[in-house]
């Protein structure tokens, strides 16, 4: 199956933030932020009995810091990065993934391939717990469950 598409910053930004949300160590420390903020806001409300504007603009700025630092290395890395520019091409089937743009080519059996995860929006392809290749599923359209029976034929092969 082959599939084209321009990847976009809104879906570069989404999909880096579901893997965000599947790797362990990021789970771990996305909450370190919000919890300070809050930490700091509890302290300051006990030494004062009220919270200034400043407490609830550090607050704010604690939950809003992992969304924007994502937002902020995804338009760095488009900023000067050539594989990211033009149309990519997707190809997957029996053998594995392959993914051609204009400025790469590369070729992945299925036992390179850490896992495959689906969200609602996109098709992970996992190189490592926190690197993956993704396709949008609107790209996909109806030809999702043949997409699904590839890559299940694909990761059993490997695991048997």
């Amino acid at each position: 199956m082959i599939f084209e598409f321009r990847p976009s910053f809104a879906d570069q930004y989404q999909a880096s933030f579901a893997v965000m949300l599947r790797s362990p160590l990021q789970l771990l420390l996305m909450p370190a932020f919000p919890l300070a903020g809050l930490v700091a806001t509890v302290l300051a409300y006990r030494r004062a009995g009220s919270v200034s504007p400043i407490h609830i603009l550090v607050l704010f700025l604690c939950f809003a810091f992992t969304p924007n630092v994502l937002a902020f290395n995804v338009w760095l890395s488009r900023r000067k990065n050539r594989t990211i520019e033009g149309l990519h091409r997707y190809a997957v089937d029996e053998a594995g993934l392959a993914i051609a743009a204009p400025a790469f080519d590369v070729h992945l059996k299925w036992s390179a391939l850490h896992r495959v995860v689906e969200t609602p929006r996109y098709f992970l392809f996992f190189l490592s717990t926190q690197t993956a290749y993704f396709i949008p599923k609107a790209v996909v359209g109806d030809r999702a469950a043949e997409l699904r029976a590839i890559i299940s034929h694909g990761i059993s092969t490997v695991s048997a």
